[in-house]
């Protein structure tokens, strides 16, 4: 897939994620004992803060500089300028999500501490040892080959001595093996409904970190941590056919009709937990 073809899909579909999300938290969330599993949004908040945590090892501060690597719609950007008061910079490669993250930053009182800009994460031009933490949630996926080394990279040079990097995506295992057709299927077709060249392949994106230079790499499996929120996956998409599309007899192009299917096929591929895994790495420049 090309940048044009994520600009397109983005372009297209982003706006449906309302209905996963009013506030565009466009990612899964994070379950959290005695939360309410049949809530929805406090678990997409709870992702928010996970990844502030890891960043920050829970001791986030006012002069914190935060970069949000695909921020979508910045709502993980006004969650950690909330809670942190801290400043964050979201780059994005689609031009629409950086005024509509912008309209969005204001409306809740954060355009001081929250900018966004168009910049491709792979390559920002931005100065060297500015960030005390990067992050990508559900984006680095976007970052090409499969060890997402360009990204890693990058963020490495962004990032200040002591900053860390937190990465919360989808990972292949088990490359070597052949998968059953149904699993293949399932994710090349999720893959191109998503716009993606590939999911991480998570050995090669490890080995990459290690050669960029980041120490302290952690991996956490979070199959179980998102389990909640994909429970919602079936209802949310039969509401949205049914209030978004039927009731309103609206016509869905190629792009939103692959958007709001790929979650189920979703499904059938996260049954495949020895190939496909939810996980929340974390690794911190020396």
């Amino acid at each position: 897939m090309s940048q044009s073809d994520i600009v397109e899909y983005y372009s297209e579909a982003g706006q449906d994620y309302s209905a996963w999300s009013p506030a565009f938290n466009m990612h899964f969330g994070y379950y959290r004992k005695w939360m309410n599993p049949f809530r929805l949004e406090p678990m997409l908040e709870q992702m928010n803060a996970e990844i502030l945590s890891r960043m920050t090892g829970g001791k986030p501060a006012p002069e914190m500089e935060f970069l949000d690597a695909g921020c979508g719609l910045g709502a993980t950007a006004r969650h950690i300028a909330r809670e942190s008061s801290a400043r964050v910079l979201g780059i994005t490669i689609v031009p629409w999500q950086i005024e509509e993250a912008g309209k969005l930053a204001a409306r809740a009182g954060l355009s001081d501490r929250i900018t966004f800009d168009l910049r491709d994460y792979r390559d920002t031009k931005l100065p060297a040892n500015q960030f005390d933490g990067v992050y990508a949630l559900e984006s680095s996926c976007y970052a090409g080959a499969g060890d997402k080394a360009d990204f890693i990279r990058e963020s490495f040079r962004l990032l200040k001595p002591g900053g860390r990097l937190v990465v919360a995506d989808g990972f292949l295992s088990r490359l070597n093996s052949k998968p059953n057709p149904i699993y293949r299927k399932c994710l090349s077709l999720m893959e191109e409904f998503w716009a993606l060249e590939t999911f991480a392949h998570k050995e090669p994106f490890l080995a990459a970190l290690e050669k960029a230079g980041y120490r302290d790499i952690q991996i956490e499996n979070a199959n179980f941590r998102i389990a909640p929120s994909v429970g919602f996956i079936p209802w949310v998409t039969a509401k949205f056919f049914v209030k978004d599309v039927f009731a309103k007899r609206r016509k869905l192009t190629r792009r939103q009709l692959g958007n709001a299917l790929a979650p189920i096929l979703g499904l059938i591929v996260g049954l495949h937990m020895h190939r496909f895994s939810y996980c929340i790495v974390t690794a911190r420049r020396p």
